[in-house]
C-alpha cells in the first residue's frame, strides 16, 4: 500500500505499457519472440514512458509502421504487437500489411491504441485479414507525452492557435485536445469536476465538451470508474491568463537546459533523456543551474577521493555508474554556463526581474529611469540574440509601455518591419487590465511582488563561486508566475475561484462499481482532492518547477499539463507571424481595422 502511494503518474502508465500490455502478449506468445510496431506519434509517447531497455525486455524488435508495410519478408515465426495512434492512415497500414501472403510467418497479432477508436476505423479492421489472427485488443488511452514524473503535455505544433482571431486555427486542434486530455482523465479514472477560465472560449468550450464525455461513459457504464475519497478538480485554462511567465529567463536548471540547448546542438539527445528516473536531475532540476554546477563538482571529488579508497569491485562499479551520470550534468552544466557569460544572459535576467518586480536584488524601488537606461544598453548589446531583444520588448508591450516608446526601441534594437509588426500583434493579444508600473511606492504590483518575496524563503539569492573562482551573489528569480497563486487558491479554498474560473455543473458523484478495486493508481493524501491543470497554448518549465514545489510542499498531488512545452524563444515564435507584405505601420492600421 505504500508503494502505491508513492507511484508517480508516469509509472502508473508504465506498469500499463509493461505490465498490462506487452506482459499480456508475452504470455500468449508461447515463447515466441515479438515484434513491437509503432507509427510515428506512439514512439514519442512510448520513449516519454519507457526506456528503451525496458521495452526490449520485453519485445525483442521494434519496428516502425512505414517499415512493416513496406518489408518484403518479415522474421518467421514471431507475435506482432502493434502499439499505433488509431487514426485512419495507421489503421489502414497495420491492415493492409495483412493483405498480402507475405505475412503468413506472423502468429498471433496483438493490438493497442494510444486512444478510442473510431467507427471509420473500425470498420477498416473488419473487413481486413487481420481479425482471425488478433489475440489481444485494447485501447490503452495514453495519447499524452511525459515531460516529468507528473507532467503531461499534447504534442501541438501550433499551441497557440487558441489565442488567434482566425477560428479555422483553433478548428483544427480542438477534436485531437479533447481526446487526448480525455485519455489523460481515463488514465486517472477518476470522475472529476471541471472548472475554465470564465474570459476563455477556447477554455469553456473544452470543458464543457469533456464533462459531456464522461457523463456519456459514466451513463453507458463504458467505462470502470474508480471510486474516490474526495472529488478531484480539472481547473482548464489558455495561455492568455498569464502571457508573462513563457517571456522569462529562468535559472533553474531544467529552465535554462532547454533555454540555451536546442534541438540542433549535439547535447540535446542527452538532455531529452534527463527524466525522473534519474536521480541526480531531481534533486537538480528545481535549484539554481550555478548552484548545481558547485554541487556537481563536489560530488565528483568526493567520488574521486572515494575511488581511491575502495578496493570492491561491486562498490567501485556503483561508484563509476554515478561518477558517470554527474559527469553527464557537469557538461551540460558547463555549456549553460559558457553561453549565459557569452550571450550577457546575466544582465538580461537583472533586467527582466526588476522590469516585473518593481524592485532591485537588494529590495530598493527601481524607477522607470533606470529600467529604460539599462533597455537600451541590452538592447545594442551585440552579444544578445536579435530574438532575445524581442522578447525584452514583448515584456515591453506586456507592461504596458506605450506603442511610440516601443517603435524608438525596436528602431535601437535593429528591428525589421516585421519583427515590428510581430510587437504589435503582440499587443493585441495582452489583456486590457494589465497594472503598468509606476515611480510610486505605493503600486499594488510591486506590492504584491515584495510580499510575495518575503512568502517565500525559498527565493533568497545564494552566494555561488563561478567558474574563473570569483564569488558574486547569485541571482534568484523574485517572479512567481501566476499558475503558483491560482493552484494554492483551489487548494485552500475553491469557492474563491467561482467567479474567474466556475465549474461546469456541481461536483459530480461516481457510481458504485460494484466490487472495483483500483490496483494502480492511490492519491498521495485523501483529505486532499487531486488537481489537475491543462493550459490551452502550452506550460513552461518555470511553471513546471513551480508546480512540483507546491505538489512537494503541500504533500498533494497535481498533475500539470499543456498543450506543448514552451521556452522563452519557442513562445517568441509561436506568437511571430511570416512575411505578409505590409510596412509596419500597414500593418498596425490592418490591426486598428479588424
Amino acid at each position: 500500500k505504500q508503494m502505491l502511494k508513492s507511484r508517480t503518474l508516469r509509472e502508473i502508465v508504465k506498469s500499463r505499457i509493461l505490465g498490462e500490455c506487452l506482459q499480456k502478449a508475452e504470455d500468449i506468445s508461447d515463447g515466441q519472440w515479438l515484434l513491437l510496431i509503432l507509427d510515428d506519434r506512439s514512439t514519442g509517447i512510448l520513449t516519454s514512458i519507457c526506456e528503451n531497455f525496458e521495452i526490449k525486455q520485453k519485445a525483442s524488435v521494434m519496428w516502425s509502421l512505414n517499415k512493416a508495410s513496406k518489408t518484403k519478408a518479415p522474421p518467421n515465426g514471431a507475435d506482432v504487437v502493434y502499439f499505433i495512434t488509431p487514426s485512419y492512415n495507421s489503421v489502414k497500414l497495420m491492415c493492409d500489411s495483412f493483405s498480402s501472403h507475405q505475412t503468413n510467418s506472423f502468429y498471433r497479432v496483438h493490438c493497442f491504441f494510444t486512444s478510442a477508436l473510431k467507427p471509420q476505423s473500425l470498420q477498416i479492421i473488419n473487413e481486413s485479414s487481420i481479425v482471425p489472427r488478433i489475440k489481444s485488443f485494447d485501447e490503452c488511452n495514453i495519447d499524452f507525452y511525459f515531460a516529468d514524473a507528473d507532467i503531461v503535455h499534447l504534442k501541438h505544433h501550433s499551441p497557440l492557435s487558441i489565442l488567434s482571431t482566425n477560428q479555422n486555427l483553433f478548428e483544427t486542434e480542438k477534436n485531437d485536445t479533447i481526446q487526448q486530455v480525455l485519455s489523460l482523465l481515463l488514465t486517472i479514472g477518476d470522475v472529476p469536476r471541471f472548472r475554465y477560465a470564465k474570459n476563455s472560449t477556447a477554455a469553456r468550450y473544452i470543458a464543457f465538451e469533456l464533462d459531456a464525455e464522461i457523463t456519456t461513459l459514466r451513463e453507458r457504464r463504458a467505462f470502470n470508474f474508480r471510486s474516490s475519497y474526495s472529488t478531484p478538480t480539472v481547473l482548464i485554462v489558455d495561455r492568455s491568463f498569464d502571457l508573462l511567465t513563457p517571456l522569462l529567463h529562468e535559472v533553474t536548471y531544467r529552465s535554462i537546459v532547454y533555454d540555451l540547448i536546442g534541438p540542433e546542438h549535439k547535447l540535446y539527445g542527452e538532455i531529452q533523456k534527463l527524466n525522473d528516473t534519474d536521480e541526480d536531475w531531481n534533486h537538480f532540476s528545481r535549484l539554481p543551474f550555478y548552484q548545481c554546477f558547485d554541487l556537481v563538482k563536489d560530488r565528483l571529488e568526493a567520488i574521486r577521493v572515494k575511488q581511491s579508497q575502495e578496493r570492491q569491485l561491486e562498490s567501485s562499479f556503483s561508484l563509476m555508474k554515478e561518477k558517470h551520470n554527474l559527469e553527464k550534468h557537469l557538461n551540460i552544466l558547463t555549456y549553460c554556463w559558457e553561453e549565459w557569460t557569452k550571450q550577457s544572459l546575466h544582465d538580461v535576467f537583472k533586467w527582466e526581474q526588476e522590469m516585473v518586480t518593481g524592485r532591485k536584488e537588494n529590495g530598493d524601488e527601481v524607477t522607470t529611469t533606470e529600467l529604460g537606461e539599462k533597455l537600451v544598453q541590452l538592447l545594442q548589446d551585440q552579444s544578445i540574440q536579435k530574438r532575445i531583444k524581442i522578447r525584452l520588448l514583448m515584456i515591453c508591450v506586456f507592461r504596458g509601455i506605450p506603442q511610440e516608446t516601443i517603435n524608438v526601441l525596436s528602431e535601437k534594437a535593429g528591428l525589421s518591419d516585421l519583427e515590428q509588426k510581430n510587437l504589435t500583434l503582440f499587443g493585441q493579444l495582452v489583456p486590457k487590465d494589465v497594472p503598468v508600473p509606476t515611480k510610486t511606492a505605493q503600486n499594488k504590483d510591486i506590492l504584491d511582488a515584495v510580499q510575495q518575496a518575503k512568502d517565500f524563503v525559498r527565493r533568497v539569492a545564494v552566494l555561488t563561486q563561478n567558474l574563473s573562482g570569483n564569488k558574486e551573489s547569485g541571482l534568484q528569480s523574485k517572479f512567481i508566475p501566476k499558475i503558483r497563486d491560482l493552484i494554492k487558491t483551489l487548494m485552500s479554498d475553491p469557492h474563491k475561484c467561482d467567479e474567474l474560473y466556475p465549474t461546469t455543473k456541481q461536483a459530480p458523484v461516481a457510481p458504485s462499481t460494484r466490487g472495483f478495486t483500483p490496483t494502480w493508481h492511490h492519491e498521495l493524501n485523501p483529505k486532499n482532492p487531486r488537481i489537475i491543470v491543462f493550459v490551452l497554448g502550452g506550460i513552461t518549465h518555470t511553471e513546471m518547477v513551480e508546480v512540483q514545489n507546491l505538489a512537494s510542499e503541500d504533500k498533494r498531488e497535481i498533475i500539470l499539463a499543456g498543450s506543448t512545452i514552451l521556452t522563452p524563444l519557442s513562445f517568441v515564435d509561436a506568437v511571430s507571424v511570416k512575411d505578409t507584405g505590409l510596412s509596419a505601420k500597414q500593418f498596425q492600421l490592418q490591426q486598428q481595422q479588424q
